[in-house]
């Protein structure tokens, strides 16, 4: 994960300055550079997400199911436990994430053409990639498209 000052742009990996990261937000290391790019010349965006080689573990907090199953309810339950509110904590397991996206501040507007395997849907881009148990190969699908949404943010001109 690397960090984008909210006003500059500027990208940094971490920072041991008390109160400095509160400057910045996070952001994934692949897409930080497309995204300042993208940015600085004034096609501001607000989420994004590069992909992710590697599963995810998440808690949950479920109300009103005192009486269900997590695993009826949610794919892969990895456990969970019934708490004193009569609610249940569920831990989950999320596979890879095989998609990147971008998404762009309502008024902002892109030109037709996107880059290599991305598509326009509404504010957001998106690129898809055929899902693989295997992290080197997502890892690979994500650079690729990082390098083709890079170079095509770089051709872009900037906005008046």
């Amino acid at each position: 994960m690397a960090y984008m000052h909210r006003r500059t742009f500027d990208i940094i990996n971490n920072s041991n300055i008390d109160g400095i990261l509160e400057e910045y937000f996070e952001i994934d290391d692949y897409i930080a550079r497309p995204v300042q790019i993208l940015n600085r010349k004034g096609y501001r965006t607000r989420f994004c997400c590069s992909g992710h080689p590697f599963e995810t573990l998440n808690e949950l907090t479920l109300e009103g199911t005192e009486d269900a199953d997590p695993e009826e309810l949610l794919p892969g339950v990895v456990s969970s436990e019934k708490l004193p509110d009569g609610s249940l904590r569920v831990v989950v397991r999320q596979a890879l994430d095989c998609e990147a996206y971008i998404t762009f501040e309502p008024a902002v507007m892109l030109p037709e053409d996107m880059p290599y395997g991305w598509r326009r849907i509404g504010d957001t881009m998106r690129c898809l990639w055929r899902y693989d148990d295997d992290p080197l190969v997502c890892m690979a699908n994500v650079f690729k498209a990082m390098v083709n949404l890079t170079e095509w943010a770089e051709h872009l001109p900037a906005k008046s």
